[in-house]
């Protein structure tokens, strides 16, 4: 790919260069990071690949950071939010501001649990939650605190959700006031101050530690690696399946907290003025996520039926409802998306047949609406009739742990118009309804083709960079720091007032104790 031409090892890490140049997964993190600038998209991952040489990320080993560190659990993965995102908590109170070596082992750690975490679970993100119960000023390393930063927004790109920040006391506001300057006016709004009256609007009581106003009773303990990242997550079956508009079915995203989208763009309901509101849906994602490469995206005359291993997929991802209500569905398990160019739709189709000997009713549900544009995702089918529902991944979104579920039941006329359709969708029993899960996969970007006219335009590949942080106004952060000097001082001689106060309180009570 001329995407990654010139990368070269005097330069970068030959095994950062190798995943480059295999995991297109990788290099969509860096575009949709910069919106799609392909420009700005090769700066930022030249600064990455740099700097992950510089640091050594790839010899970082378990064995790289200390025991001591390893068991401290000033950050590890545990819980969820609402969304079903992982949360990475902080324990600021942990940190050490001025030791050395524990600085150290602490941005080994970081960099640790976040690659391997990204190698993981490539399409995922993470909350940040950086607990500042009970911190003092002598807690608040200022050079970590810029690390962490620059880690999500410059050598992880893709992978922060949001940045919870729990209980912070006002003596810290100086420190924000510098972290705001590292943070463009985009990723500040990710950034969310709560307390413990708010932040079960972010994550649920049962993920929260008592402190916080939760139940989780769970301690830290390091048993044989820091990694603790859990594959498995519960697959939870929708409530309720209401009716909806005429022939684009949206369903509401699982979550109150909106992903963050690197292009946000909103498709406009075409549902009718009688639209019943439509209820949540909840499924989990899939328990393990692949870097993938380059592969087609079979269109629905290529498509075939499945073969023995696909079918046992095809029949766990089926609920088990009357058979008779079962329509044959093409794709059987995964939809496929494939976009022509960058910025561009992505489209793909899914096949119904009706092999029954009755009329069958179908309507098609997505757990994320304002990623995808649906055609003719309702409808009937006599015996031997098919249709194609037409999807479209629109430009700008990237799929998550997105999926599809199709609907299908008897249906006792051949003859309803939209709104009968609509109002018999309303009226069904749930047992007389038969589910099928599709999950979604969008296939690797032919990066060559859609963007070498532009990379011509980019800076070199072969250019050397040093790995910076996000440039500051030094006259700025030289001003912040002395004031957190000055404010630093003033705490030391108010400390040093009050235990001479209290001293000499005690003097004059055993004075007149004695007495």
């Amino acid at each position: 790919m001329q995407f990654v031409a010139g990368i070269t090892p005097d330069v970068f890490d030959e095994r950062d260069i190798k995943r480059v140049r295999e995991s297109d997964t990788w290099l969509r993190h860096f575009l949709l990071h910069k919106k799609y600038q392909v420009a700005d998209a090769v700066k930022m991952m030249k600064t990455t690949l740099a700097w992950r040489k510089e640091f050594g990320v790839n010899d970082i080993t378990e064995e790289s950071i200390s025991l001591e560190a390893r068991k401290l659990g000033a950050c590890y993965f545990h819980n969820q939010n609402l969304s079903g995102n992982d949360i990475y908590y902080f324990c600021i109170k942990l940190n050490k501001k001025g030791d050395s070596e524990h600085n150290k082992n602490a941005r080994l750690m970081i960099a640790y649990m976040l690659d391997n975490y990204q190698r993981r679970k490539p399409l995922q993100r993470v909350v940040a939650l950086l607990d500042m119960t009970a911190v003092g000023v002598t807690n608040v390393d200022m050079d970590l605190t810029k690390f962490l930063i620059t880690c999500f927004t410059s050598y992880f790109p893709g992978m922060l959700e949001y940045l919870l920040v729990y209980d912070m006391p006002w003596i810290i506001n100086t420190v924000w006031a510098v972290i705001k300057l590292m943070l463009s006016e985009e990723e500040q709004k990710h950034v969310i101050f709560c307390k413990k009256s708010n932040i079960q609007q972010y994550v649920a009581s049962s993920q929260l530690p008592r402190h916080m106003g939760g139940t989780d009773t769970y301690k830290y303990r390091y048993v044989d690696s820091v990694l603790d990242i859990s594959d498995d997550e519960e697959f939870q079956d929708s409530e309720d399946l209401p009716a909806g508009g005429d022939n684009e079915e949206r369903v509401p995203s699982p979550a109150p907290i909106s992903s963050l989208p690197d292009i946000a763009q909103q498709v406009p309901s075409t549902s009718s003025a009688g639209a019943v509101p439509k209820k949540q849906v909840n499924w989990a994602a899939t328990d393990q996520v692949k870097e993938y490469s380059l592969t087609p995206s079979p269109t629905v005359e290529e498509s075939t039926f499945p073969n023995a291993e696909e079918s046992a997929e095809a029949v766990a991802s089926s609920s088990l409802k009357p058979s008779s209500y079962r329509i044959t569905i093409v794709p059987t398990s995964e939809l496929q998306f494939t976009r022509p160019g960058i910025n561009q739709d992505a489209s793909c189709s899914i096949k119904l047949t009706n092999d029954q000997q009755v009329t069958l009713a179908y309507k098609v549900r997505t757990t994320d609406p304002k990623n995808y544009k649906v055609k003719q995702g309702r409808g009937m089918l006599l015996p031997g009739n098919s249709d194609v529902v037409h999807v479209t991944l629109l430009a700008g979104q990237e799929i998550k742990r997105d999926k599809f579920l199709v609907l299908s039941t008897k249906l006792n006329s051949d003859n309803m118009n939209p709104r009968e359709l609509a109002a018999f969708w309303k009226s069904i029993n749930k047992s007389q309804i038969h589910e099928h899960k599709l999950r979604c996969h969008e296939a690797a970007l032919d990066l060559d083709a859609s963007v070498s006219q532009l990379v011509t335009e980019a800076p070199s590949l072969t250019t050397p960079v040093t790995s910076s942080s996000k440039s500051l106004p030094s006259d700025a952060v030289s001003q912040l720091e002395g004031r957190l000097a000055t404010l630093e001082d003033h705490i030391f001689r108010l400390n040093w007032l009050l235990k001479t106060v209290v001293s000499l309180l005690v003097l004059v009570i055993a004075m007149i104790a004695f007495k």
